[in-house]
């Protein structure tokens, strides 16, 4: 039979309890760096403004949306492309800065804009008089400055 020093055991002892310590520290802090959303890219045009957006398509990406984002830096927005044409509803849930919302139908029409809408709004509902496929968010005040308008077409760069 073999047989360790106390020392060994003293050591070896020690060792597992560091390990075991490093082990619950880095199962604590996984979720910080993985529980990030990949987001999905793409070019769209709304008018005669070319933007690059976010999408978010999956029903947890529709949920989350632009929550928790600082700012807009990377994109100019984000659509989401619903499953199918509805009376949609979006609220302001964790945002950190005010957006324009710009409901389109399936037919890729503006049909209607809510502008400036602040992060203390929620938990107002905010949703368009029609069902509608698509909803972009941009930096509020952007529908102005571009002069975007109901009737405005939107192009996806995977209808060119």
């Amino acid at each position: 039979m073999f047989s360790l020093s106390s020392k060994t055991n003293i050591f070896l002892s020690k060792t597992k309890k560091y390990i075991g310590v490093a082990l619950v520290v880095l199962i604590l802090l996984t979720p910080l760096f993985f529980n990030k959303i990949a987001r999905e890219e793409m070019e769209i045009s709304l008018g005669n403004e070319r933007l690059t957006v976010w999408t978010a398509r999956s029903p947890k990406e529709i949920t989350t949306g632009l929550s928790n984002v600082e700012e807009l830096r990377k994109v100019d927005g984000m659509l989401f492309i619903l499953p199918e044409e509805r009376k949609a509803s979006f609220w302001m849930k964790d945002m950190r800065f005010p957006i324009d919302i710009i409901w389109i139908n399936s037919k890729k029409e503006v049909v209607e804009i809510h502008s400036k809408i602040h992060p203390e709004s929620y938990p107002e509902l905010f949703s368009p008089k029609e069902p509608v496929k698509y909803v972009l968010e941009t930096a509020a005040g952007w529908t102005k400055e571009k002069e975007i308008v109901p009737g405005e077409k939107l192009i996806l760069s995977t209808d060119q």
